[in-house]
């Protein structure tokens, strides 16, 4: 389908998981790396796509201590195509 703006996603956000350890390794490497994003549509189906993407912030929240933590990831997408519908 092509480029897009910059994708933003919420996550849950566990210091030192192999989760968060890999987005700052991605970070700091400042490569385009290939990814896969599942589009959830209104109606419920879900189609599957790939592309390239460029990470360009990764915001972790200020919750209070023993809440659940959130983290903000924001990236470039270029060349997304959908690879599967899936319902």
């Amino acid at each position: 389908m092509g480029d897009y703006p910059d994708l933003t996603c919420t996550m849950n956000y566990e210091p030192g998981s192999p989760t968060d350890l890999l987005i700052k390794e991605h970070l700091a490497s400042k490569e385009k790396r290939p990814c896969k994003i599942v589009v959830v549509e209104e109606d419920g189906t879900r189609q599957d796509g790939a592309g390239m993407i460029f990470l360009k912030t990764y915001v972790k929240d200020n919750a209070s201590l023993g809440s659940t933590r959130e983290a903000t990831l924001t990236g470039r997408v270029r060349g997304f195509t959908y690879t599967a519908e899936v319902v």
